[in-house]
């Protein structure tokens, strides 16, 4: 995990919607941040990646000095 495990998550209203439209929980979410496999994408950005039923969980945020901010989530579909 990058970044502080004890810092409060909090969502935009962008990744709000995409968790509601993928019907991602904020349990996976979070679950993702914290002991998914994480890259480095900018600066303060990163990308976690959890395997979940149906493909892979792809989560996007960036790191504050007080809070993780989600920025978007998606999931990648298996590949047959």
């Amino acid at each position: 995990m990058i970044g502080d495990p004890l810092k409060p998550v909090v969502y935009t209203k962008h990744a709000s919607r995409e968790m509601i439209n993928e019907g991602i929980e904020e349990v996976k979410v979070e679950a993702a941040i914290r002991e998914g496999q994480v890259q480095r994408v900018g600066r303060g950005k990163y990308r976690a990646m959890l395997q979940v039923k149906g493909g892979r969980l792809h989560v996007i945020y960036a790191e504050y000095a007080d809070h993780l901010r989600v920025i978007t989530t998606f999931v990648s579909k298996r590949r047959r």
